[in-house]
């Protein structure tokens, strides 16, 4: 079976007791939504926030002479009872932000805490899934301009998904 990365990422956030109270989000680092535990109109415009508001918090990191490593770094906007957290997230060589959103929350730390965890445990136990080659389909047409190509490499080419910081 060849599952998309949204549903190996249900399957691997499925696999674990999900904090309660927190809406859970993936987000790429150019703010597309990439897995939503918990999907609705406002999603993608939550994702896009996230992606923005990390980039620049990054950006002030590090003119303020943080280092350029974001791995042990984290997000969070809250007050005694509500708030936000953005954490890095590495899968399969990409950065990508485990970000949620909680309210009514007793006790925030243990569930920042909680989070940060979960986010371990999904990139530690996260296995690799191989490109499949795909064969080309002989039409009688000559002259294409790709015979052999994977998906991760159309989007090299015309990046999607590209690393772009802003400076």
């Amino acid at each position: 079976m060849n599952a998309t990365f949204s549903q190996r990422l249900s399957e691997a956030f499925g696999r674990r007791r999900l904090p309660d109270g927190i809406r859970l989000m993936v987000v790429r680092r150019d703010g597309l939504m990439v897995w939503d535990a918990a999907p609705d109109q406002r999603s993608q415009s939550l994702a896009a926030l996230c992606g923005g508001v990390w980039e620049a918090s990054m950006a002030m990191a590090q003119t303020a002479g943080a280092a350029q490593e974001a791995s042990g770094f984290r997000l969070v906007f809250d007050d005694a009872a509500t708030g936000m957290m953005v954490l890095p997230l590495s899968v399969e060589g990409q950065t990508y932000y485990l970000a949620g959103v909680y309210g009514d929350c007793v006790n925030p730390a243990r569930l920042r805490r909680q989070v940060q965890e979960l986010r371990d445990v999904v990139a530690e136990t996260w296995v690799a899934v191989p490109v499949k080659k795909s064969t080309p389909v002989s039409t009688g047409r000559e002259g294409y301009l790709f015979t052999d190509i994977t998906d991760e490499e159309m989007d090299r080419l015309f990046g999607v998904g590209a690393q772009h910081v802003v400076r």
